[in-house]
């Protein structure tokens, strides 16, 4: 009888702190609910900010082919394949689908393509183009 009596004693204690402890992991897992909400709500106020630069990324691209359009018009699909690429892989972080090598390649012919051009005022747009490639190369020269 005396054993029961301890066994039980024992299995009282132990539940005992056993429920403390969850006690104690239930208010952490509270407090990391809460600071995560937070954290999550931060993120969605942040979101809104970041749609807003994307919509101005996507308006200084339409931009940039109009006046393409307008001055280039030869350069558009080669233009086209490289923003593309470029967008996938600053914006949606996607492996890239050409080289380094293909996208300077790209840059070239639409340089190319801009010296031909028999426009009102070619030196702006071959500056505009060599400074693209400068870009380019200077993001994979690491």
């Amino acid at each position: 009888m005396e054993q029961l009596v301890t066994y039980l004693k024992n299995k009282y204690e132990y539940l005992t702190k056993k429920y403390e402890y969850l006690t104690k992991k239930y208010e952490y897992l509270k407090k990391k609910y809460k600071y995560l909400n937070k954290k999550w709500e931060n993120f969605i106020d942040g979101l809104f900010s970041w749609q807003a630069w994307l919509i101005a990324l996507v308006i200084n691209f339409a931009a940039f082919g109009l006046l393409c359009f307008l001055v280039l018009i030869d350069a558009i699909p080669y233009l086209t394949k490289l923003m593309a690429q470029v967008y996938d892989m600053f914006i949606t972080e996607a492996e890239p689908k050409m080289s380094p090598e293909e996208i300077y390649k790209e840059a070239e012919r639409i340089l190319e393509i801009a010296k031909e051009s028999k426009k009102e005022n070619p030196g702006f747009f071959k500056k505009l183009f060599i400074n693209i490639k400068d870009i380019i190369k200077k993001i994979f020269s690491h």
